[in-house]
């Protein structure tokens, strides 16, 4: 889960300028404010975390920040469709992907930290390192074909059907997870 939050946000910065240039139709240097309500929310989802973790428990708030990721993923190219058909006025789309990305940045924050956490807590302590060591290795890998080939997947099948894809991997990311761990401590 960790990894794959990683790879995650690797993917969303790929595509941010992209989005912001070909779907906003906005110019580049508007991209640090589509990208800093998700660095404010990250930071506040870090601050909030006892909290959550202390309410709904380390399990279900990874599962929670999951959803919440892939609904973001979903609504923004969303809300853009209908604020093009309704001819909403322009400013209020800027506002609308600000206060999703924000949302997105304390969901992945619910990923983040709890994952990390429980990481930590399951890790035999003489094997920590190795645990840590093969988490950074499967987050390298899973780099490398996100960095080599997002550009030419956004630039072939569209920033916003990259973005509906993303969600159905969160999803079915996040019910293999839910399944596996509900496995795993029947067996």
């Amino acid at each position: 889960q960790v990894s794959f939050v990683g790879i995650l946000l690797l993917e969303i910065g790929e595509l941010a300028g992209p989005f912001v240039v070909k779907v906003l139709h906005l110019p580049v240097q508007a991209m640090p404010l589509i990208l800093a309500p998700a660095g404010v929310g990250l930071v506040l989802g870090a601050l909030l975390m006892p909290f959550l973790m202390r309410r709904l428990g380390k399990s279900r708030t990874i599962t929670v920040g999951m959803l919440c990721t892939a609904a973001g993923l979903i609504l923004i190219p969303l809300g853009r469709f209908i604020w093009s058909q309704f001819a909403l006025p322009a400013p209020g789309i800027f506002f609308f992907v600000g206060a999703i990305t924000f949302v997105m940045g304390v969901a992945m924050a619910m990923v983040n930290i709890p994952a990390q956490t429980v990481m930590q807590e399951r890790a035999p302590e003489q094997e920590r390192g190795r645990v840590f060591s093969f988490q950074s290795m499967l987050f390298n890998a899973g780099s490398i074909p996100i960095l080599l080939f997002a550009g030419v997947i956004g630039d072939t099948l569209g920033i916003e059907t990259v973005m509906y894809l993303l969600a159905a991997a969160i999803l079915g990311f996040s019910w293999w997870t839910a399944w596996y761990s509900h496995r795993s401590f029947v067996s």
